[in-house]
């Protein structure tokens, strides 16, 4: 989506590099549909710049606004400074942030948010020799090499200064790649963080506890049973592997021998390590069992993510029953091709 804030708001829907949908005024929000804003170039002062190559687009940015300091001393505090992306030469834009607030607080009152900005002279194709021109609504914009502008129709020539031009009528904008993106420094977009798939599982546990223990009012409480927990796997971990030849993988059957030999040695009260000896006993026994995540609880439990029906889950429910455990089974859920469910278990 292409919106045009100059004269007056109007949007484009592009596919492909036509027009395939037009409006006036502002689209209606569309969180599916990246939106590139094309701003006012009369708002917009740029100059060309030779950078360094080797320079990463922060370090292009630094040497920007040093330039810009240069340019603009006294104003340099109240203008955005934005450059375009190399290597050779390059865009370095200056805009005031009066006016980047302002077309942002436009965008918000409509429920927008743009996704980029661009100067709208810079969305015409730029000519191999010479400057593109487009007249519309009063205005002149012209795209060249070295110049690019946005003016009113009998200030073009002076802007020209003689260099050759070519009059365009409706051209496709120039959206793959932009010229400039305005949006950088204070104004670029924030990528949401988001974890690893791995570990999405651990940190839900630990959030859940850490809410309850902050309620509690217990914080500290909450850093230990997080130590508590990674530790727990850990010896787990160990003590499945030293049950094995070297260079060979853990298995569900391996690992249960292995943590019910390190609960034996560590006494009927082996903590989390007991806990978890008859369940994944329990399951290497099962046929149509295979255990797929192991969790341990800030309250001293256990989850035991298990891939297999409901003889599978029934087998490892009585087994843990059987040691004296507390298990219940959660609802089965599709991972993949698989059926997983979860099963809870905790000391009595």
């Amino acid at each position: 989506m292409l919106l045009h804030l100059a004269p007056t708001p109007r949007w484009q829907r592009i596919d492909g590099g036509r027009v395939i949908a037009s409006g006036a005024g502002l689209p209606a929000p569309d969180a599916e549909t990246p939106l590139i804003v094309a701003v006012p170039g009369e708002a917009v002062s740029l100059r060309r710049v030779d950078l360094p190559d080797a320079l990463s687009p922060a370090q292009a940015l630094a040497a920007a606004r040093l330039l810009a300091a240069e340019q603009a001393a006294d104003a340099v505090e109240t203008l955005h400074v934005a450059v375009s992306p190399g290597p050779g030469a390059r865009w370095l834009a200056l805009v005031a942030r009066d006016a980047m607030a302002g077309w942002q607080g436009l965008l918000a009152g409509a429920g927008l948010r743009a996704d980029a900005m661009v100067p709208d002279m810079l969305l015409l194709p730029a000519p191999a020799e010479g400057v593109a021109l487009l007249a519309r609504d009063g205005r002149v914009l012209g795209h060249g090499r070295d110049l690019a502008f946005a003016a009113e129709a009998d200030l073009a020539p002076m802007l020209l200064a003689g260099r050759s031009n070519t009059n365009l009528s409706d051209p496709p904008p120039q959206l793959d790649p932009l010229a400039l993106d305005l949006l950088q420094g204070d104004y670029a977009r924030v990528q949401p963080w988001a974890p690893a798939k791995g570990v999405v599982r651990r940190l839900a546990w630990l959030a859940a506890a850490a809410v309850g223990l902050w309620l509690a009012g217990d914080v500290a409480a909450w850093w230990q049973a997080a130590r508590a927990a990674d530790a727990a796997e850990d010896r787990l971990v160990a003590a499945a592997s030293a049950a094995l030849p070297a260079g060979s993988a853990p298995s569900a059957d391996t690992a249960a021998a292995a943590v019910a030999q390190r609960a034996r040695l560590v006494g009927a009260d082996g903590g989390l390590l007991a806990l978890a000896a008859p369940v994944l006993a329990a399951v290497a026994a099962a046929p149509e069992a295979r255990l797929t995540g192991l969790n341990y609880t800030a309250d001293g439990g256990l989850i035991v993510v298990m891939a297999g029906d409901a003889a599978a889950r029934d087998a490892v429910l009585g087994a843990a029953a059987a040691a004296g455990l507390q298990a219940s089974a959660g609802n089965p859920r599709a991972e993949g091709e698989a059926t997983v469910i979860d099963i809870r278990v905790l000391p009595r």
